[in-house]
């Protein structure tokens, strides 16, 4: 099925092999470049914006690589961790740079629960209290010191993903505007994790 697109594909995906190192560094890199967005309050929104794209990718590139046999998404496998600390990091910026700006809001009720129902300022809150231990954790020395436990631990991402979701959908309901496609997205990942978890495939056999 994706025989022609791997075909097209096949110069990004050969690149990415031969230069899979620097290609980790560069998105370590971008990290520490994105550090200094979070005294700069113009940009906080915007990444947030791409912490939820890279989250995504990072999310989807299983399924792209096992399900639908997408050479390229294979050959990113193993930068997982890289990517992850540049989402991480983003998260952090975007989360991190609100909380610095106003620290007081936390001990605020408003803060936590407002109309009944939990803020998004909350669900972003503990999407970001989640991130933290999987961005610190991204690396090969935790993944030897944790062992089995690390992929535990890493199965947090599946609620840093639903928290954002809700993140994104109560922001829209605060502006009276209904945020859909963050959550059919999520919907489209959990099938596609299902299809990955029982070894189905789309990709044709050799």
């Amino acid at each position: 099925m994706l025989t022609p697109i791997n075909e097209f594909l096949r110069p990004v995906e050969e690149t990415v092999r031969k230069y899979q190192k620097y290609i980790g560094y560069f998105f370590v890199g971008l990290s520490f470049a994105s550090l200094p967005f979070i005294f700069l309050p113009e940009f906080q929104k915007d990444t947030g914006e791409q912490a939820w794209n890279v989250l995504l990718f990072i999310l989807f590139l299983p399924i792209l690589s096992k399900v639908l046999g997408l050479r390229v998404a294979q050959a990113l496998m193993p930068l997982r961790k890289e990517i992850g600390i540049f989402m991480g990091t983003l998260a952090f910026v975007h989360g991190a740079g609100y909380l610095f700006q106003y620290p007081e809001f936390l001990l605020d009720g408003v803060f936590w629960w407002q109309n009944g129902m939990v803020t998004y300022f909350a669900a972003g809150f503990f999407a970001l209290l989640l991130t933290i231990p999987l961005l610190l954790t991204s690396n090969l020395w935790a993944m030897k010191k944790l062992g089995k436990n690390w992929k535990k631990l890493h199965r947090a991402t599946y609620g840093v993903a639903i928290l954002t979701v809700v993140h994104i959908v109560l922001i829209g309901w605060s502006k009276d505007h209904a945020e859909i496609g963050p959550v059919l997205i999520l919907v489209a990942y959990f099938i596609g994790k299902t299809l990955e978890w029982k070894g189905i495939t789309l990709k044709k056999p050799h």
